[in-house]
């Protein structure tokens, strides 16, 4: 009796155990799940496979039931050996984005630090980044985003005096923009903040029109954020552009899309004055502009310096305009944005492009096609007048040593000849660059030549052209030198 009471007893506990065991979380699992452990999809900006640094269970136990992870990085911001973990995450889809902060210990969670419940809401807008904020080694967090009533929202976060504090919490009608300067002192060079600016409505303005531009800079003596400046100024626009492109973000960005050319290019175009010696297909300049992924290239020589769009705003100058924030190609894990561009349509066709280098500045025009189509035009335009001249100088009879003589007729007609055997067809000249070639398309045999394709070299001054076999392959002309043949003009 005692044995079955002991056996029983047994598998009680390791019922109980496995039921445990369940509801432990597992060093694998680093997705979001639901209630039957798949990948909970519910918010549409985080793929179906994001990853959690952290086990997702155990966040749960902070973080609460089914919650809706946005962002999540491990890094260094207080001034201990140890990592933070930092997310932001949504309760559920109805809530504001909160931002938490905690101290790790051997890769797991050892407390929460920080906790910060922010007013954006919407996902498609927000933005967070560790970056240096004002001094060299002092990573902080910058969290932007928009209001459930479209409001700009920008946070930043700062380690000091063995706390984190909130440096900055502001808010703009329009757009709120972070610049960034670099600093080179003697231990080398780092990025800094430069200056938040704000547009906003100015409410007190006689112009309905007006806005607001207050320009922040950080005062280091007294550790915050003090106000420069402001201006009012009215936004205008002499393009054709619709006001519903211009005011918003998407629209804006889907307007521009494309390919994009210095502007000089058109007037190399419409003044016919396209040197060709100055351009080929990789030294064209131009940018390109795509969605789905957000991206865009700068191609200038034979390399393309391309970029991730991270976040879109809006710039609100004497045209509105749009920055674009962007991420390395080749780093898609970067979390330090501190290279932007700023676009703005100065007229419906001509795109302002400064940046993402500090002396980048240029406008581009879109084409009606691509710029390369009208080299090529030049190019054939002047290839057949040389090919017409070419042509001028081999009309008549050419004799070849070994007996051969080849007589071309203005028809594009010839017939070569050798004792009783005759070939007959019609040629064709073609340039490629500086050479030129010459092609047989024979009637019926081709008897002495023997062969169709021919570089062709021509020497008027001495009245001879050599003629060289090539064979045109995928990527490359072959040429067989030692099978030349010498044909000299038939002066009787």
């Amino acid at each position: 009796m005692k044995r079955q009471i002991l056996m029983l007893l047994f598998l009680f506990i390791a019922i109980a155990f496995s039921s445990c065991k369940k509801d432990s979380y597992d060093d694998n699992d680093k997705s979001v799940f639901d209630d039957g452990g798949n990948v909970n999809g519910v918010n549409s900006v985080i793929s179906q496979d994001y990853k959690l640094e952290i086990p997702y269970k155990r966040l749960e136990m902070f973080l609460g039931k089914k919650f809706i992870p946005i962002f999540s990085v491990k890094t260094n911001i207080d001034n201990d050996a140890e990592e933070e973990f930092v997310i932001a995450y949504k309760r559920d889809l109805n809530s504001k984005i909160n931002l938490w902060i905690f101290d790790l210990s051997n890769e797991d969670v050892l407390r929460k630090r920080f906790e910060l419940e922010t007013e954006i809401f919407h996902n498609d807008s927000f933005l967070i980044q560790t970056q240096n904020l004002f001094k060299k080694n002092n990573t902080g967090i910058a969290l932007e985003g928009k209001s459930i009533d479209n409001v700009y929202h920008l946070y930043i976060v700062s380690y000091m005096e063995d706390d984190y504090k909130i440096v900055g919490n502001f808010q703009g009608d329009f757009s709120i923009l972070i610049d960034y300067e670099e600093v080179d002192d003697e231990k080398g060079k780092f990025t800094k903040i430069k200056n938040v600016i704000i547009i906003s409505k100015m409410t007190d303005s006689v112009n309905l029109n007006a806005q607001k531009k207050e320009t922040f800079i950080w005062n280091e003596t007294n550790n915050e954020f003090e106000l420069l400046n402001t201006e009012e100024f009215i936004s205008t626009s002499k393009s054709s552009i619709d006001k519903s492109i211009l005011y918003s973000e998407a629209n804006y960005f889907n307007y521009i899309k494309g390919i994009w050319y210095p502007e000089k290019y058109k007037k190399f175009i419409t003044e016919n004055a396209i040197n060709l010696k100055d351009f080929s297909d990789s030294s064209i300049k131009y940018i390109f502009i795509t969605e789905n992924p957000n991206e865009i290239g700068i191609k200038q020589g034979d390399y393309v310096d391309k970029y991730i769009i991270v976040k879109m705003v809006k710039l609100w100058n004497q045209r509105p305009g749009l920055r674009l924030i962007l991420r390395e190609f080749n780093n898609p894990n970067e979390i330090h944005y501190r290279k932007v561009i700023d676009l703005t349509l100065i007229d419906s066709n001509l795109l302002r492009v400064q940046g993402p280098e500090r002396f980048d500045d240029e406008n581009y025009v879109k084409l009606p096609k691509p710029f390369i189509e009208y080299v090529n035009e030049k190019k054939e335009s002047y290839d057949k007048v040389d090919i017409s001249d070419f042509e001028v100088f081999l009309f008549g009879n050419f004799k070849e040593k070994s007996g051969i003589s080849l007589t071309f007729n203005e028809d594009k007609t010839f017939f070569v000849k050798q004792n009783d055997i005759v070939d007959r067809g019609i040629f064709q000249i073609k340039k490629d660059k500086d050479d030129f070639y010459i092609l047989f398309f024979f009637d019926e045999k081709n008897q002495i030549l023997q062969r169709k394709n021919f570089l062709i070299k021509v020497y008027k001054d001495k009245k001879f052209f050599t003629i060289i076999p090539v064979k045109f392959e995928f990527d490359k002309i072959s040429a067989e030198e030692l099978k030349s043949k010498d044909f000299f003009k038939d002066e009787n």
